[in-house]
């Protein structure tokens, strides 16, 4: 039963667009439905005529699946108007020509009752075409109608007519015939009219909803802009309190470096503690200072002053780096950032207790100030640098640059005082020498001066 449940449910849904209004999508259900019962009866019929070898009415009766199958190909390709407008007058149709094939193949069985119970089915089919159709489709639904309404009083004495059946020829009683015409004709007027009633309602029904409908998607509109316009603000806030959160962690992270700076400032382990602290606050996992040294203008190095969880075969402070080797080299070279995303396999490794971990991001930074290169700054993670963490060791890179820069002034002048103290020492002993030899002279003079005075 699930079985046939399932394929019902889905061959009913034939040419249905989920787009489409409630009102056509339920009559394009309702053909398909009548299409299938149709299909169903005539083969039901088809068995029974085949069973007692009536093959005359296998023959006529074959026409009505025929016709259910091309009503539901056309929903199929959504043709849905062709396909109701075929189903409005398949009926009176296929009831018209079975009755003229057998008035005309078997005259002997026709009766009064067999002669008129086609045209009040003809009559009763025009309810078909009244249903099949939307307020909006008026002319489609009147068009089947009409014709319905006319083949079922004066077109089928008239096709009776062309075919030599007519009501004398079959030996009906032609005023009682007369009578059953009035009365089909009564019938039509009644029908039509509850009908066009039906129909009226129907449209005042369809507009009601429409209107409700519409009034329904304005608000649904609007209630999906404010939700929009909502997301939005929620959105900026957030982005807000996240450029909020971010900056105070900018701004923490800078002074508590500026902190270490002003702690261990004439501390031998004042680089040590500045990449310590760089590395842990950015979450990274390895990291490492190189400084320049100048051999002469024309010839430059980098050598190893600070290193964070390096490896042992890294770890060399004796180690040189040529100008332009390399990644650490290029970047002094060019004095620009380089962000590398992809570390070479065998590059580093990060000491993990009994494990090693190999970083996936390198971030080098020259360490320039007042467009003089001091070093350069080597940040490894294993995770993605953010952006934000970019920004952030940029200004640290600065920081460290200056604090360079300020030691080796303090270096600088201290040489020169040095320098400066020994040619004042050398020109004090040099005074002191001179005074002791221009007092020798002026006693040398003393001397003299008293012999002359003696002789």
């Amino acid at each position: 039963m699930n079985f046939i449940k399932k394929y019902w449910l889905k061959i009913i849904e034939l040419g249905i667009d989920k787009t489409m209004f409630l009102s056509l999508s339920q009559r394009i259900k309702f053909s398909n439905q009548l299409s299938i019962l149709m299909l169903v009866v005539s083969l039901i019929f088809i068995g029974i005529y085949i069973s007692r070898g009536y093959w005359r009415g296998v023959y006529l009766t074959t026409s009505l699946p025929c016709v259910a199958l091309i009503i539901l190909s056309f929903n199929y390709f959504k043709q849905h108007k062709i396909s109701r407008l075929l189903l409005s007058v398949a009926l009176c149709l296929n009831t018209l020509t079975m009755t003229i094939l057998i008035k005309s193949t078997r005259p002997e069985l026709v009766t009064i009752v067999n002669f008129a119970t086609p045209r009040f089915i003809i009559i009763s089919s025009l309810v078909i075409s009244l249903l099949l159709f939307t307020s909006k489709e008026a002319l489609w639904a009147w068009l089947p109608a009409f014709l319905v309404a006319f083949l079922g009083n004066w077109g089928f004495d008239m096709v009776h007519q062309s075919f030599e059946v007519t009501a004398q020829k079959m030996n009906v009683f032609v005023k009682n015939y007369k009578n059953i015409g009035d009365d089909s004709l009564i019938a039509t007027i009644i029908l039509m009219s509850v009908m066009g009633i039906f129909r009226h309602l129907t449209y005042q029904y369809e507009m009601y909803n429409e209107n409700i409908l519409q009034d329904s998607k304005k608000s649904n509109d609007s209630l999906l802009k404010r939700e929009e316009e909502l997301k939005e603000t929620i959105l900026a806030v957030e982005q807000s309190n996240e450029f909020e959160k971010i900056r105070n962690w900018e701004g923490e992270g800078l002074a508590a470096l500026h902190k270490k700076i002003r702690t261990n400032f004439e501390n031998d382990e004042l680089y040590d503690s500045l990449l310590s602290f760089i590395v842990e606050y950015t979450r990274s996992q390895q990291g490492a200072i190189f400084m320049v040294d100048e051999i002469n203008e024309s010839e430059k190095e980098l050598y190893l002053v600070s290193v964070y969880a390096w490896d042992k075969e890294r770890f060399d402070r004796d180690r040189k780096i040529k100008w332009g080797e390399g990644l650490l080299g290029q970047c002094a070279k060019n004095t620009r950032p380089k962000y590398v995303r992809r570390i070479p396999e065998n590059y580093t490794f990060i000491p993990a207790g009994l494990h090693t971990l190999a970083p996936r991001e390198m971030l080098l930074l020259p360490l320039l100030f007042h467009k003089k290169l001091y070093g350069v700054l080597e940040i490894n993670s294993i995770e993605e640098i953010a952006t934000y963490k970019i920004e952030f060791l940029e200004r640290c890179a600065e920081i460290v640059a200056s604090t360079m820069a300020s030691l080796q002034n303090i270096i600088n002048s201290n040489k020169i005082l040095k320098e400066v103290q020994l040619l004042s020492d050398e020109l004090s002993n040099q005074s002191t020498e001179f005074n002791d030899i221009i007092t020798y002279y002026e006693n040398k003079i003393a001397e003299l001066e008293q012999k002359n005075k003696e002789i």
